[in-house]
């Protein structure tokens, strides 16, 4: 998929309800989906949606979802051997609103970069934790 241009915008906006079948329209392809998440057997933490208006506030509050289009997407690609890498907005399995701005690019892979330090961190931690633990200490800790 790519960028909604104006005249899919307008298309398929119209849907059925999942919950109780009404013939339902959005304003526009851009306009967010209510549902909420399953717990059924077999479904757990799927989103089930679209669904109306009416349908939508009789699920509690804390049940609530709503799945919005992302602003931008872009995908960067990493050539083998230490060739380099770019970006490209081809081959995107998802539609978006608009073209990254160069901004956007730097913050997104800025952001990944910070959760896969935070996320080594943690495990990191986590084992030295475990091993502290394992083991018998002899650490004498202030009353």
């Amino acid at each position: 998929m790519s960028v909604l241009k104006e005249e899919e915008l307008v298309k398929n906006v119209d849907f059925k309800c999942a919950r109780c079948q009404a013939d339902c329209t959005k304003i526009n392809a851009a306009e967010p989906e209510l549902g909420y998440v399953s717990h059924a057997p077999g479904h757990e933490g799927e989103f089930v949606g679209p669904l109306c208006t009416a349908c939508y506030n009789q699920i509690p509050e804390q049940e609530q979802r709503i799945r919005k289009l992302p602003e931008t997407a872009f995908l960067i690609v990493i050539r083998q051997d230490g060739e380099g890498a770019y970006m490209t907005t081809e081959a995107v399995p998802l539609a978006y609103l608009r073209e990254p701005t160069f901004n956007d690019i730097l913050r997104g892979c800025e952001q990944v970069s910070r959760d896969v330090h935070d996320s080594l961190f943690a495990q990191k931690l986590t084992m030295q934790l475990v091993r502290t633990l394992q083991k018998p200490s002899k650490l004498i800790v202030p009353r």
